[in-house]
Order: structure tokens, then C-alpha cells, then sequence
């Protein structure tokens, strides 16, 4: 969200099963069970097709968010299937509407960071943009916010807080890209107004749901 002009800019999808015995599998959990039954390219084409039709019946209704984000590991990337399926459901659905929006999550299991330019450059013939999540400090995070061909770094609003000389660094560094810095894990209205104070204007947390339009029911997105 825009703190500026209090207008929802993207939003968020995510899979869950709400399942009679086990109660909510959280997305956390959903992409484990998939990633071992090799699943995982299945779920994120489904999640990008229902969403794509929410966000119409969205449109139609008069709420009109201007991108739409969801979240893809690092290795999916590199997954030469997973991109030519995906860049197959973008080209067969209509997406000039909206801004579609990967933020790369790093993968469990720590190794060697490689950039497959060809991945990124196939999506973004289709139009996609892309995001990475700052949440710590650590040499992995690092790497990517300063060699990714990104479009968006998403930064944990605790580190602002906690660290505000290193992320100072990194915001003068920003500021000579066309890289967007926003703001995520907002849950007070404290923290907002601290951080707009701050010249901080994208953000994203739980604080941010109560401007969600209630033209849906919850469960059909």
C-alpha cells in the first residue's frame, strides 16, 4: 500500500487447505508436502490462473490493484520446466492489466547462488517483474539485493529499526536505481507512522487488512 495516498498498489497471493481433519495448512507447509511430491511448478501455475481470474472478477466490481504478487523459490527459477510453463499461462491469459510481481524466496537448503539471466529474461518477455525479501543481513540476502535484475526489494521494517545505518546505506544505494524499496511486516500504526516520518511511502503488513475491499468472499482467494 501507498501510505501517501492510502491506495492498496498490489496484492498478495498465497495457497492454503483449509482440510476437515487437519485445519489450515499453511503455504509453508503446502509448498513442503509439494516440493517432495515434485508439485511445486503445478501450485504456482494454479495460484497464478486462479488469481488472475480473482483479480478480474476484482476489476469488474471497481477494486483495482495495480500488480500482483507471489512468491517462487530460487531454484524453480532455474527450473527450465517451471519457466516455460509459466511463461506459457502468461501468454495465454490476458495480464496487460496488471503488474505481475516474483518475489524470490531463498531455498531451504544453503548452496551455491547462480543466475539463470535466461529465466529472468524469458519472463520478462512476458511482462513479469521481480522482488527479493531483505530480511536479514546475512551473505545470501546481501548477494541478491546488489546482483538480481530486480525490480522491488522488500525489507523487514525491524531491520529499519535495529540497523538503520546499514539500511541507510542500502536506500542511498537504491536511490540510484529504479529498484522500489518497500516496506514489509507493518503491524502497528506506531511503526507506519514512524516510518512514513521516515520517507518511507510502499508498505505491507497485517496493519494494511482492514483496507482490503470485502467484495469476496476470503475463501475464494
Amino acid at each position: 500500500m501507498s501510505v501517501s495516498t492510502e491506495k492498496i498498489t498490489c496484492v498478495y497471493a498465497t495457497p492454503y487447505i483449509r482440510h476437515a481433519k487437519y485445519g489450515i495448512i499453511s503455504h509453508a507447509e503446502l509448498f513442503t508436502i509439494a516440493e517432495n511430491a515434485k508439485k511445486n511448478t503445478d501450485i504456482i501455475d494454479w495460484l497464478l490462473k486462479t488469481s488472475l481470474k480473482q483479480i478480474h472478477e476484482w476489476y469488474i466490481a471497481g477494486f483495482k490493484p495495480e500488480a500482483l504478487s507471489i512468491q517462487v523459490s530460487l531454484a524453480q527459477m532455474e527450473n527450465t520446466n517451471f519457466v516455460f510453463r509459466i511463461a506459457q499461462t502468461l501468454h495465454e491469459y490476458n495480464t496487460h492489466f496488471i503488474e505481475i510481481i516474483f518475489e524470490i524466496t531463498e531455498d531451504k537448503v544453503p548452496r551455491k547462488i547462480t543466475l539463470n539471466t535466461k529465466s529472468f529474461s524469458a519472463l520478462r518477455d512476458q511482462g513479469v517483474k521481480f522482488a527479493i525479501g531483505l530480511y536479514t543481513f546475512g551473505q545470501f540476502a546481501l548477494h541478491k539485493a546488489m546482483n538480481f535484475p530486480i525490480n522491488y526489494l522488500h525489507i523487514d521494517a525491524n531491520l529499519l529499526f535495529k540497523h538503520d545505518n546499514i539500511t541507510q546505506t542500502i536506500v542511498a544505494t537504491l536511490q540510484h536505481t529504479d529498484i522500489k524499496l518497500i516496506v514489509v511486516g507493518i503491524e502497528t500504526e506506531e511503526q507506519k507512522a514512524l516510518l512514513q516520518a521516515m520517507g518511507y511511502d510502499l508498505m505491507q503488513g497485517k496493519i494494511f487488512d482492514k483496507h482490503l475491499p470485502h467484495l469476496l468472499p476470503a475463501e475464494n482467494f
